[in-house]
């Protein structure tokens, strides 16, 4: 069965893939949850990069989805550097970048980013 809501349609929209979701250190439950949890809704797999200062915490949040059911293959916790969270954003095989920060770390993610292609051949960005 095919669902629709207010013009969104699995026909016309379909998920990303491999999402990878950067989190500030400032709000690191409901940023960090809020975006695993939107990535997740639309239909794709997540890899959830907390800032450096809150690993701890998103680790427990990832821990606590997982025990709710959220497969571990669909989600996925990453604490790491930037350095490594710019290779993370570059790797072709993720599809989208959900981001909260700086304008500054978000234009050296931006240029780290890879285009990817959507379903119809398209670039994302």
């Amino acid at each position: 069965m095919r669902r629709s809501i207010d013009g969104l349609s699995n026909d016309t929209h379909q998920p990303l893939g491999v999402v990878a979701c950067i989190s500030p250190w400032n709000f690191p439950l409901s940023i960090f949850t809020g975006q695993i949890a939107g990535a997740l809704a639309a239909g794709n797999a997540v890899i959830a990069k907390p800032a450096e200062e809150t690993p701890l915490i998103a680790a427990l949040a990832v821990a606590l989805l997982h025990e709710a059911g959220v497969p571990p293959a669909r989600c996925s916790c990453c604490p790491a550097t930037a350095r490594s969270a710019r290779a993370l954003v570059g790797n072709p095989r993720v599809a989208g970048v959900v981001f909260t920060g700086s304008t500054e770390v978000a234009r050296r993610s931006i240029s780290a980013a890879r285009p990817t292609p959507v379903p119809d051949g398209r670039p994302l960005r």
